[in-house]
């Protein structure tokens, strides 16, 4: 069993990794992905996504007009993804 310090290391560590990650997404990654969306349509993508906008809601599901509403502006996004508590 680990020590309550190692688990509070630990979860300190993830939520500067989580930081990390979100600080390298860029306006341009997102307006591209948006792109691919708009004209390829991929299925899987779009799944995984509506997933990832679900948790990030704190729902259960999202649709692909969440995820659209979710990227089109790309600064509420980042703003969303700091938000995230990774503990």
């Amino acid at each position: 069993m680990r020590a309550k310090s190692e688990f509070l290391t630990g979860t300190e560590e993830m939520k500067s990794e989580l930081a990390r990650i979100v600080n390298e997404i860029t306006a341009a990654q997102v307006k591209q992905l948006n792109q691919v969306f708009q004209n390829k349509s991929p299925t899987s993508l779009i799944h995984a996504f509506e997933t990832i906008v679900a948790l990030l809601r704190n729902h259960t599901n999202a649709t692909n007009v969440d995820v659209e509403l979710y990227l089109v502006d790309f600064t509420k996004l980042q703003l969303k993804l700091q938000r995230i508590d990774a503990s």
